[in-house]
């Protein structure tokens, strides 16, 4: 499966991590070419110039990448991966934001009631949490802010986690 980007097609599209809401006169712009292709993940991270460790390299068993997506956001410097991962009946989704101003603005996340769990691999922090029956993790490296959310058991999502550094 090659890996497209996708240029930015119109407002409906935007995942916006932030509470504030986007003016309907804003315009935003894609400078990315679309024939760019890419075989993996790691291939369309790298074009990027993303060498930071943030992808999986452990996944449950049978799920294989059935869609991705990829988008460059100008007017808000950013770069958006989106990386599905499916099996049978269930779905994992990866979600890395490059803040291409190297600035990093919080993200907010929504979750179910309930706590968030810290957990430190090689000195970064992840925090579990689950959200609307899914077990969720987000992070951040340098200026990428990191999150995968999936229909897995949460020890699950900690091998996951556990693979990134290796």
């Amino acid at each position: 499966m090659a890996l497209s980007p996708i240029p930015f097609a119109g407002f409906p599209n935007i995942y916006c991590p932030y509470e504030e809401t986007v003016p309907s006169n804003t315009s935003f712009s894609t400078s990315v070419p679309p024939t760019a292709e890419f075989d993996t993940p790691q291939d369309a991270l790298e074009a990027y110039g993303v060498t930071q460790k943030i992808l999986p390299t452990w996944f449950p068993e049978g799920f294989s990448l059935s869609e991705s997506d990829i988008y460059t956001l100008d007017a808000v410097k950013q770069n958006e991966f989106s990386f599905f991962y499916s099996n049978s009946d269930s779905s994992i989704s990866l979600l890395f934001i490059q803040h291409t101003d190297n600035s990093i603005d919080n993200g907010k996340y929504q979750k179910d009631i309930g706590s968030v769990e810290e957990y430190q691999v090689a000195n970064i922090v992840y925090y579990f949490y689950s959200n609307a029956g899914q077990s969720c993790v987000s992070w951040y490296i340098d200026n990428i802010e990191c999150s995968i959310c999936g229909d897995i058991p949460m020890d699950e999502l900690k091998e996951m986690v556990n693979s990134i550094q290796v």
